[in-house]
């Protein structure tokens, strides 16, 4: 037993010493972007105009008179069809690699399809619409109006449902669609309905609940997987679940207030603008001055910032004396202040 033991101690530290986190930086000198590392290390010399984030699978989007993948090497991907970028439709969602996938346009075909890391095209270009996989499925539209659940095989299952306006990607074994009479509900991966339309708004699952507004009010609530109302269709607005602390933006006729998985509401005070939290923690503004709170309103990071955007992955970009930089969740520099531009730190593994 603590042979086995032990082998899975080294198996795990072994997974995360395997990890390591980028994010794009844009320099002064160049305009350019390029990408660092959470140890302040440039990688990857600024030299794009547009790039994208790094995914987990290692890969990053470049859209530089014309459209590929690079690895963290900067080593571009070879793929065996010519890949092209096109702005996706408002409604759905292109990330570039998402389970070891990314939705492509082929050139030739003129239809999405998807390649692997290899650059290898695993499922054919046929498909005028398709989102991002998450938890082994994706969403894609064949001509006129045939929706299909694929898997990662390329299998398809074809979603029975008519007068369909549009789909988005999964979220927890969901994913929403629209009606053409305007209403919203979720299919499952077998493409029945697990929810039915009967919403005007929705948003994602995340943390276990979705914010919906029902047919014929203006509030919002929030239901579960099974589509049960377990908080009440109060507030004017309604946002998605932190699903670190567990806690959601929400507003009604007495203001702003954050609310947990039991409907039970924290008004916070000390702060002039309200945020979503990210990653356990939430934005706020003091004066002219960012920060950052708890779930309990501590500003846990002292409001002392010129700029900021969300935590992800434990880091986030903070502005100082006109310069970008990127602090962790104790407030400390892992990147100090000396940058154009700066982006969320990404999860590579």
């Amino acid at each position: 037993m603590k042979k086995l033991n032990l082998l899975f101690l080294l198996l795990t530290c072994g997974s995360t010493y395997a990890q390591t986190f980028i994010t794009q930086i844009k320099t002064f000198e160049t305009g350019k972007w390029g990408y660092m590392n959470s140890k302040g290390e440039m990688i990857i010399q600024p030299q794009y105009s547009r790039c994208d984030e790094f995914t987990e699978e290692g890969f990053a989007g470049i859209e530089e008179n014309g459209f590929w993948f690079i690895d963290t090497k900067n080593q571009v991907l070879k793929t065996e069809v010519e890949i092209e970028f096109r702005d996706a439709p408002f409604f759905t969602d292109v990330h570039g690699f998402s389970e070891g996938l990314a939705q492509v346009i082929v050139k030739d075909a003129g239809r999405w399809g998807y390649i692997d890391t290899k650059g290898k095209l695993v499922i054919p270009a046929i498909y005028k619409f398709t989102t991002d996989f998450h938890g082994g499925f994706a969403i894609a539209q064949k001509a006129g109006n045939n929706y299909y659940v694929l898997d990662k095989t390329g299998k398809e299952t074809h979603i029975p449902i008519e007068r369909i306006e549009h789909f988005k990607s999964f979220s927890e074994g969901l994913a929403e669609f629209k009606t053409k009479d305007g209403f919203y509900g979720f299919i499952d991966p077998t493409g029945k309905i697990a929810i039915q339309p009967e919403y005007t708004e929705v948003s994602k699952f995340r943390g276990g609940l979705a914010a919906v507004r029902l047919k014929g009010g203006r509030n919002w609530g929030y239901i579960n997987h099974k589509g049960e109302l377990v908080i009440p269709a109060k507030y004017d607005v309604a946002k998605n679940f932190d699903p670190v602390s567990g806690i959601a933006r929400t507003r009604t006729n007495n203001g702003w207030a954050y609310i947990n998985q039991k409907g039970e509401e924290t008004k916070i005070s000390d702060t002039e603008t309200f945020d979503d939290f990210r990653d356990g923690l939430c934005k706020g503004r003091k004066g002219e001055k960012f920060g950052f709170y708890d779930n309990t309103g501590k500003w846990v990071i002292e409001p002392k910032f010129d700029g900021a955007r969300d935590f992800k992955n434990g880091y986030a970009a903070v502005k100082e004396n006109g310069k970008w930089g990127m602090i962790d969740r104790a407030g400390n520099w892992v990147i100090k202040p000396l940058y154009a531009g700066i982006r969320d730190m990404e999860l590579v593994k």
